[in-house]
C-alpha cells in the first residue's frame, strides 16, 4: 500500500528540444522534504543557476503537488509554483488551491520541471503515465476564464489546467497562474514565465479513481480525518471564514486601523466600512464554494445587482485584495473593487501588486515626481476607479504608462529614483502581499522582512501576536517567554521561525493554511500533520523531525538567495520606520535599533550569518543539505 501511493514520479519537459523524460521521486526526498513546495525549492537550487535571468528559456519552471494534495477528507488541494521570479528577481514561489491538484494526483506525476521556450504557444499535457507537448496556438489571445472553459470542453470533465491570461502573454512580471475561474497562483509573477516559455497551459487529466483505496493505512486515516474535521469546524476563525471568506480577516484589520490607507500615508479613508463582509454578504455574494474536499468552504461568488457595475459577476474577493484594492487607493465602493478585482481575474494579473504600485505612483503623481507627460495625460488620484481600470487595461497591453506599471517594482524604481523607492511598501523587491501596516506589531514586521519570498503575510507569519493571547498562553505555546504588547520585541524572532516552519510543511504536504495554527491556536499542529503522513504513506515522523523538514526548505530557499547575492536583504520598507498616520496605533513605528536586534536573533537561531543572512556550513550540515541531495532532483 505504501508503494501504491508514494511510488510517485517527476516529468521533465524540454521545451525547446520538444522532449520529455520521467524521473522516479526517491524515497529519500520524501523523508528529507515530503513534496510540494519542499521538492520543487530542491529542483529550483539545482536548476535555476545564479545569474540566471527570470525569462531565459533555461530558467526552470516547476509544479509541485504536496505529499498529500488531492487526497479527500480535509482541504489537501494546494499546489505549488516556482522559479526564478520574474517581479522581484528572487524567489519565485507561489501555490494554487481548487481543484487541479486532484487532477494531478490522477495521474503518475507529482511534479513537473519545465525548461525551454517553445516557437509557438503551446500546452503540456499530463494524463496517465504520460507528460506531452501540444498545440495551444488556439488559446493564444484568449483571457484565463475563456482558456480554462476551452480546455474542460475540449479535454473534458476530468480535465483541470493552470492557465495564463493576457498578462502572462504580454510579460506583466506580476502575471498570474490561474485555475477554475477563481484560483491563482499570484505572488512572484509566475505566469510572466509561462508566458515567455509561449506556455499557455497545464492540463492534468486524472482518472476516476477513489485515493483512498491507496492509502497505506485507510481506516486509520478515515478515523483520523473525522477527528479531525470536528476540531477544524469547531474553531471560530473556521466558522467565520465559512459565513464571511477571508473578507473577515480584512474586518479585523480595519477595526484596528491597521488597513494601509492611500498608500499609508493617510489616516483614514471615510466610509471604509462599506468595504467590510456584512456589505458584502448582503448586497453582493451570491453562492459559497471550496476548494477541493474542504469543509470550510471560505470562497463566495458575488453579483452586482445595480449602479455602473451593474451585472458583473465572479468569485468573491479575498482581503488583501479587498485591503489592496480598495483603502491603499482610497477607494471605499465595494463595487468598484469587485469590478477591479474581476477584470484582473480575467486578464491573470496579480491585484496586490496592482494595488499597491499603484498606490505609489499617484503618491509620486501628488507630488509632482510623475506627470500628465508620463501618464499620457491620465491623471492619477486617489478613489478613481474609472482611472484605475483604464491603467489595468494598459498594463495588460503593454501601453503607454501601463507599459511602465507592467515592468513591475523594480523597473519602476530604476525609473523614477528615490522616491519610489521610498514609497514602495516591499522588502526583496517584492511587493507586500497583503494590506496590514505591520509596524504595530513587530513579529509582523520582522516577518515581513526575513521572507524568504519577499514582503509576506504567509510565509512567517506569527498572527498569534494579535490575538491578545497572555504571556503563560504564548510560553505554552513557543516554550519561552514571549512579550505579549504589540510592540514588544521578545520572543519575536522565535514566533517568526517557529511559523516559517510550520507553513513550510503545510506547503510541502499541500494542506490549506486556514487549517493549520495560523489564525488560531487551536487549529492543526505538526503532531496532526504528522498523523496524517503516517496514515496516508507509512512514513513516521515525530515533531522535532517534521520541524526540520520545514527549517530545511527555508534553508534552501536561503541558500539559492544567497547564490543570487540576495540573502542579506532581510529588509523592511522606510515607511515602515516611520510613525503611523492614524487608528488605534498612532505614532507607532518600527525601531531601527530594534528591528536589527530581532533581525541577529531570528538569524542566530536559524543558523545564518549575522551579516549576510546566508546559512552557516554548520546548519547545512546538520539538514544535510549537500551535493548528494540535488541528486534526488
Amino acid at each position: 500500500m505504501e508503494a501504491a501511493f508514494i511510488d510517485r514520479k517527476t516529468a521533465h519537459v524540454d521545451l525547446k528540444r520538444g522532449e520529455v523524460w520521467v524521473r522516479p521521486i526517491p524515497m529519500k526526498a520524501r523523508r528529507m522534504l515530503l513534496g510540494g513546495r519542499g521538492i520543487n525549492m530542491l529542483a529550483l537550487l539545482k536548476y535555476a543557476r545564479p545569474g540566471l535571468d527570470p525569462l531565459s528559456p533555461e530558467a526552470p519552471l516547476i509544479i509541485g503537488n504536496g505529499l498529500l494534495s488531492g487526497v479527500p477528507g480535509i482541504s489537501l488541494a494546494r499546489t505549488s509554483i516556482t522559479g526564478i521570479s520574474p517581479e522581484s528577481g528572487l524567489l519565485g514561489d507561489s501555490n494554487i488551491g481548487g481543484r487541479f491538484c486532484a487532477a494531478m494526483r490522477g495521474t503518475s506525476f507529482d511534479h513537473l520541471l519545465i525548461t525551454g521556450e517553445l516557437k509557438v504557444p503551446g500546452i503540456v499535457v499530463l494524463q496517465g503515465d504520460s507528460a506531452t507537448i501540444q498545440d495551444g496556438a488556439w488559446l493564444w489571445g484568449q483571457d484565463a476564464f475563456e482558456t480554462y472553459e476551452s480546455l474542460k470542453v475540449h479535454f473534458g470533465p476530468s480535465a483541470e489546467a493552470l492557465v495564463i491570461g493576457p498578462g502572462g502573454e504580454n510579460l506583466v512580471r506580476f502575471a498570474q497562474v490561474r485555475s477554475l475561474g477563481r484560483h491563482a497562483a499570484s505572488r512572484t509573477g509566475l505566469g510572466c514565465t509561462m508566458g515567455a516559455k509561449r506556455l499557455k497551459a497545464i492540463v492534468a487529466i486524472g482518472l476516476r479513481h477513489n485515493q483512498l483505496d491507496d492509502l497505506f493505512d485507510r481506516q486509520g486515516y478515515i478515523e483520523l480525518i473525522k477527528r479531525l474535521q470536528k476540531i477544524v469546524l469547531a474553531v471560530d476563525v473556521a466558522k467565520h471564514l465559512g459565513k464571511r471568506g477571508t473578507s473577515f480577516l480584512y474586518d479585523i484589520h480595519s477595526r484596528m486601523g491597521l488597513i494601509r490607507t492611500k498608500n499609508a500615508t493617510s489616516a483614514s479613508l471615510p466610509n471604509a466600512n462599506a468595504l467590510r463582509s456584512a456589505k458584502l454578504i448582503s448586497d453582493f455574494y451570491a453562492k459559497r464554494d471550496g476548494c477541493f474536499s474542504c469543509q470550510v468552504r471560505c470562497q463566495h461568488s458575488f453579483m452586482v445587482r445595480e449602479g455602473k457595475y451593474a451585472g458583473t459577476r465572479g468569485a468573491g474577493i479575498e482581503y488583501g485584495t479587498l485591503g489592496s484594492l480598495g483603502p491603499v487607493l482610497g477607494i471605499a465602493d465595494p463595487a468598484a473593487v469587485l469590478a477591479i478585482n474581476h477584470k484582473l481575474n480575467r486578464l491573470g494579473i496579480d491585484s496586490c501588486t496592482v494595488g499597491n504600485l499603484l498606490g505609489a505612483a499617484i503618491e509620486l503623481f501628488q507630488k509632482g515626481i510623475i506627470t500628465e507627460q508620463d501618464t499620457g495625460g491620465l491623471r492619477l488620484g486617489w478613489g478613481d476607479d474609472d482611472m484605475v481600470l483604464q491603467i489595468i487595461d494598459q498594463i495588460a497591453r503593454r501601453q503607454g504608462f501601463g507599459d511602465v506599471l507592467a515592468g513591475g517594482p523594480r523597473a519602476f524604481c530604476e525609473r523614477y529614483g528615490a522616491a519610489a523607492e521610498d514609497a514602495m511598501i516591499w522588502s526583496k523587491m517584492l511587493i507586500q502581499s497583503d494590506p496590514v501596516d505591520v509596524r504595530a506589531y513587530a513579529g509582523f514586521a520582522l516577518g515581513v522582512a526575513t521572507s524568504t519570498r519577499g514582503a509576506d503575510h504567509l510565509r512567517s507569519r506569527p498572527t498569534f501576536e494579535a490575538l491578545g493571547l497572555s504571556k503563560k498562553e504564548l510560553r505554552a505555546i513557543y516554550g519561552e517567554d514571549v512579550g505579549d504588547a504589540p510592540g514588544s520585541t521578545l520572543g519575536k524572532a522565535r514566533m517568526v521561525r517557529h511559523s516559517e516552519g510550520l507553513y513550510a510543511v503545510c506547503d510541502a504536504i499541500g494542506m490549506c493554511r486556514f487549517l493549520v495554527k495560523f489564525n488560531s491556536p487551536d487549529l492543526l499542529g505538526l503532531k496532526e500533520l504528522a498523523e496524517l503522513i503516517h496514515h496516508s504513506t507509512g512514513l513516521t515522523f515525530s515533531v522535532s523531525e517534521l520541524e526540520d523538514v520545514g527549517h530545511r526548505i527555508s534553508t534552501i530557499e536561503r541558500l539559492w538567495l544567497a547564490g543570487r547575492g540576495a540573502a542579506a536583504q532581510d529588509a523592511l520598507p522606510k515607511r515602515y520606520f516611520e510613525p503611523m498616520p492614524g487608528g488605534k496605533f498612532k505614532g507607532h513605528s518600527m525601531s531601527q535599533e530594534d528591528f536589527e536586534r530581532m533581525l541577529l536573533e531570528f538569524r542566530s537561531i536559524s543558523g545564518l550569518d549575522g551579516t549576510t543572512g546566508a546559512p552557516l556550513a554548520a546548519r547545512l550540515r546538520e539538514l544535510g543539505i549537500d551535493d548528494e541531495l540535488l541528486d534526488l532532483v
